[in-house]
């Protein structure tokens, strides 16, 4: 099959990108380049060719490419094996190079390129390119006692980028010699230019700041308000740069989504605004994502060598991931075609469980109802003290006839095995009005119910003594037995001392993501086999709570639970977080009664009881 011959760079030029031409060609003759990416090839083509013309404002320039590629030459990093190395970029690094630095204005001299929107896969060398560029601008650019900025919705996402900084300074004592630094609060000084480097992360702390050069990790996730502050603040510096780095995501119609689809539109139709510089390699509409060379068409270092090479090791890793992928389905599959081939997804592929499947799990009969016929309760406790909310769950297994009314325990009639869910939240008095504001949920109408119980006559913390008092109090009037008491770590010490007081139940610390992960599948497949059984009459924050919660997949490939982004910030997943903790409860029970026989005891949880 004939493929597409790329337009042959100038050698001067092709070779200040290590033969970036060279290779594309390469990889288009099989197959691993996809369209989006040869429309940001073509584009750098064209405007070479528009340079010539006396009316095109803008000139390349190799000068200041070959300054930043000299600079790049002399960093080391470490390699597998810790031994240090020459740092080597590869040729779509060094083609990113070239356009941000090699373009300017003819009459200024001022760079043309302001502003970038660089997506790749993960893994492929975007947050390396990002600090690499960082410590040019911090000790060799024109700018002094100037701003440099790392920023990302999550402060350690936008660490990221500034620990690949600080890797090149520990692998090079010259280096690290010029810089003062913190790696615990994320700063840095250059002692030659007195430029400084921060990270940051919310809207607040960026108002007001401008900045020479600011890396912009996973935009993604960001609602766009950070994003244009910082852009704002650096309209009066001519030379600033944004760089925008990210992978795919799965916030469909968000922020970033339209943006990429705005650029998208614009790079066909050669549209692109000459101060924004793209550059976007990901899989064609129609491909097949069984064929590597899919796979390959989003990660341009990751499945090639420096001499551009096809890595058979990775492809090989990637067949299995893929493999997985489709046996798991959902979020699964959901997370390969974001991270792993660059595609974005809808975000309703990643949501906690599935929505319509979760109206099945509410039941007429209340709280009190079922305290009235069954005594064994498992708990999961989610503290705050003054911002969120504070959930305890309560679960236990309940059985329900075909026509969903609540049986008692000994009852033989047929009957469906449900586990029965209540969360109750407490909140500061003093916070009431403003979480009604700023969740927009009518707090007020709840408080006093199941619901919601306020704490504290006066002040915005929490009181621990009156959650512990109701935790006392419920079971005493009700003759309840706290068989588990899972809980996050945070505000646990403070109050085991108190709980040993009211239960002799085993209490457990249960936030670590590797030990969660697998139930929030579980969660999922709970709601999904309808096996919840949750009040009509107390669902509403609960039920909130859920449709708010999605899930991500981190770096290291566990789950976790997330609000759906910074536009929703507000919204409470505090109780979603209480019931992963509850639904754990019963399976690492140490009595294992009749009603949780057939749970299938993970081996994490039972390694820690053990221990």
């Amino acid at each position: 099959m004939a493929t597409t011959k790329i337009k042959k760079l100038p050698k001067t030029i092709s070779d200040l990108t290590g033969g970036y031409d060279h290779q594309l060609q390469i990889r288009m003759d099989m197959g691993a380049v996809g369209q989006t990416e040869l429309q940001c090839y073509n584009r750098f083509f064209d405007d070479l060719a528009k340079s010539k013309s006396p009316d095109y404002p803008y000139k390349f320039n190799t000068s200041e490419v070959k300054r930043v590629l000299k600079f790049c030459s002399l960093l080391q990093q470490f390699d597998a094996k810790g031994g240090r190395v020459a740092l080597k970029l590869y040729s779509w690094q060094k083609f990113v190079i070239l356009n941000l630095y090699g373009w300017v204005h003819k009459e200024t001299g001022l760079l043309r390129y302001r502003e970038s929107y660089i997506s790749v896969a993960r893994r492929n060398g975007k947050s390396a390119l990002s600090s690499v560029l960082l410590h040019y601008f911090m000790t060799c650019s024109s700018f002094r006692s100037e701003r440099a900025i790392c920023f990302s919705v999550k402060k350690d996402s936008a660490m990221i980028v500034f620990r690949q900084f600080l890797q090149f300074c520990d692998a090079d004592s010259d280096l690290d010699d010029l810089y003062t630094y913190s790696k615990i609060n994320g700063n840095a000084t250059s002692k030659g230019t007195d430029n400084y480097l921060e990270v940051f992360s919310g809207a607040t702390d960026a108002d007001g700041y401008q900045s020479g050069y600011a890396v912009a990790d996973e935009i993604a996730l960001q609602d766009g308000q950070l994003y244009n502050l910082i852009y704002d603040g650096q309209a009066n510096l001519p030379q600033s740069q944004l760089i925008g780095i990210s992978t795919a995501g799965f916030n469909i119609g968000g922020w970033c989504h339209k943006r990429y689809k705005t650029i998208k539109q614009q790079l066909a139709e050669h549209k692109t605004p000459d101060g924004l510089f793209v550059y976007i390699c990901e899989p064609d509409d129609d491909d097949d994502y069984s064929d590597p060379m899919t796979w390959a068409k989003a990660n341009p270092l990751l499945f090639f060598t420096p001499d551009c090479r096809l890595r058979e090791d990775k492809i090989s890793q990637y067949a299995a991931k893929y493999q997985n992928a489709i046996t798991m389905g959902g979020r699964t599959l959901t997370s390969f075609l974001t991270k792993q081939c660059n595609h974005w997804c809808a975000q309703a592929d990643t949501l906690l469980c599935d929505i319509n499947a979760l109206d099945n799990c509410f039941y007429d009969f209340s709280f009190s109802d079922v305290m009235q016929h069954y005594k064994n309760w498992y708990l999961g406790v989610d503290l705050a003290q003054t911002i969120d909310l504070n959930s305890i769950a309560f679960v236990t297994w309940i059985k329900v006839s075909k026509n969903r009314e609540l049986l008692p325990p000994d009852s033989n009639d047929d009957y469906l095995k449900r586990l029965y869910i209540n969360v109750v939240n407490f909140m500061p008095s003093d916070t009431l009005q403003r979480h009604i504001q700023s969740d927009k949920m009518p707090y007020d109408k709840y408080v006093g119910t199941e619901l919601i119980l306020t704490t504290g006559a006066k002040g915005k913390r929490t009181d621990y003594g009156e959650i512990l008092a109701y935790l006392d109090k419920l079971r005493q009037d009700n003759s309840l037995i706290y068989k588990v008491i899972a809980c996050d770590p945070y505000g646990v010490a403070s109050i085991q001392s108190n709980l040993d007081e009211i239960t002799d139940c085993l209490i457990l610390q249960s936030q670590h993501r590797k030990q969660l992960s697998p139930y929030i599948e579980l969660f999922a497949s709970y709601v999904l086999d309808e096996t919840f059984a949750i009040s009509r009459s107390s669902s509403d924050i609960l039920y909130k709570a859920i449709i708010n919660s999605v899930v991500s997949a981190t770096e290291d490939g566990y789950l976790e639970i997330c609000k759906p982004g910074a536009a929703n910030y507000n919204y409470r997943i505090d109780p979603v977080d209480a019931t992963i903790d509850a639904i754990i409860a019963p399976i690492i029970d140490k009595d294992k009664d009749t009603w949780s026989d057939d749970t299938v005891i993970l081996d994490e949880w039972a390694d820690l009881y053990n221990t």
